[in-house]
């Protein structure tokens, strides 16, 4: 008979007890739940939970419990998914613009069991359900955007030297075509638009070779930077996805690229399939406008409800008022690229941002003309809803932010 050491019995007897303990925490079932968001990521206050509240009364049910996360986010437990579901739905007509609900479930681990850092196991889509999405990326309406882009530019450039043409086209076969008045103007225009070129890459190599046909400039992009445009398009795809996700309250969902253009979606125990497809497909727009006023003449025009003529009234994510102009200065449509890079002067996190010719010039005099002055940058995701009457596209988060011309 084999004979071990008793120290070797009690760290037998730890190990299975320190092991029981922290698989604990799975014996627990997950209570059905309502997570209630505010808007712009801003914690839930007491009006928000008030209507919450008598929403719930109205429909007579009863919480088993309610609590905030980390985030500032409503959480009311339910005794059962009938319950879960009818919340929801008596929830949802009271929230403002902007606020979400969203259905989960949410752990019943003691707290004497949590303070030791034990949790639930999470558990993925082939043991508790969940939400999967395979989505494609539009590369061709990537690249084809691209030379648009490049095509206007073009245009600019030959425009600037006084180089006549006829037309500048993007081509079926991921070409730019340049077609010059006369023949003689090939070998001019080809080196304009190299230098024009390789100056607005900022230092890097032009992306474009360049060849005289005739009285046509051909400019085919370098297979290099093709594959970067493919890759950015996921990259950008993939960073407003995550964001988006963030918002509904899943533990651990994946986010993952497949292949060359799709990226898949996994949200483990979520419950409520058309909320996650209409927040990860809402739409999102861009807008540049000028402020017409200060806080002290915004907040009087909310107060009263008298807004000047030429302006708007638009809030920042704090919810501070702001007024600005009617007129859309330059709009995401006239954005060609946009890059997360440090800031070369303070080494802050700053966004840079490529428009075309014309919105560039429309920039550029406003700048000019606007010195000290501030410009706001408008943000709007519209989230498709259900009406009773038609589906419809609906503003359902707005960000302002405002920044000073040097």
């Amino acid at each position: 008979m084999l004979d071990f050491a008793r120290w070797k019995y009690l760290v037998i007897v730890l190990v299975l007890a320190f092991c029981t303990i922290y698989a604990m925490p799975n014996l627990y079932p997950q209570d059905p739940s309502v997570q209630v968001s505010a808007a712009n990521g801003a914690p839930v206050d007491a009006t928000l939970k008030g209507k919450v509240n008598a929403a719930l009364a109205s429909a007579r049910i009863t919480p088993k419990a309610e609590e905030t996360d980390a985030k500032g986010r409503l959480l009311i437990r339910l005794k059962s998914q009938n319950d879960q579901t009818k919340a929801s739905d008596a929830i949802k007509p009271v929230l403002a613009e902007g606020e979400t609900t969203a259905l989960n479930l949410l752990p019943t681990v003691p707290k004497w069991l949590s303070s030791m850092g034990a949790k639930p196991m999470s558990l993925g889509l082939d043991l508790q359900g969940g939400v999967h999405f395979l989505m494609q990326v539009d590369e061709k309406a990537a690249f084809q955007k691209k030379l648009e882009g490049t095509a206007d530019t073009v245009r600019a450039l030959l425009r600037d030297k006084s180089v006549t043409f006829g037309s500048v086209d993007a081509m079926p076969d991921q070409t730019v075509v340049a077609t010059l008045a006369s023949p003689s103007d090939g070998a001019k225009a080809q080196q304009v638009i190299d230098a024009g070129l390789r100056a607005n890459a900022a230092g890097a190599s032009n992306p474009y070779t360049t060849e005289v046909r005739g009285n046509q400039v051909v400019l085919r992009m370098n297979t290099q930077d093709s594959a970067k445009v493919a890759v950015d398009a996921i990259d950008q795809n993939r960073a407003v996805i995550a964001d988006r996700i963030s918002g509904l309250g899943v533990a651990e969902p994946v986010l993952q690229r497949q292949g060359n253009d799709r990226l898949v979606v996994e949200l483990p125990g979520l419950q409520d399939t058309a909320e996650a497809k209409r927040q990860i497909g809402a739409t999102a727009t861009l807008e540049f406008r000028a402020v017409t006023g200060d806080g002290a003449t915004a907040a009087e025009a909310q107060r009263s409800g008298n807004v000047p003529p030429d302006s708007k009234l638009y809030h920042f994510e704090s919810g501070e008022p702001i007024l600005l102009s009617k007129r859309v200065l330059v709009s995401g449509d006239e954005l060609l690229n946009a890059q997360a890079v440090p800031d070369q002067k303070t080494g802050l996190p700053s966004v840079t941002v490529t428009l075309t010719a014309a919105a560039g010039k429309k920039m550029f005099d406003h700048t000019v003309n606007n010195v000290h002055k501030r410009l706001a940058t408008v943000y709007i995701d519209r989230i498709p809803t259900v009406t009773k009457d038609a589906r419809t596209p609906t503003a359902r988060k707005c960000a302002v932010r405002a920044c000073r011309n040097a």
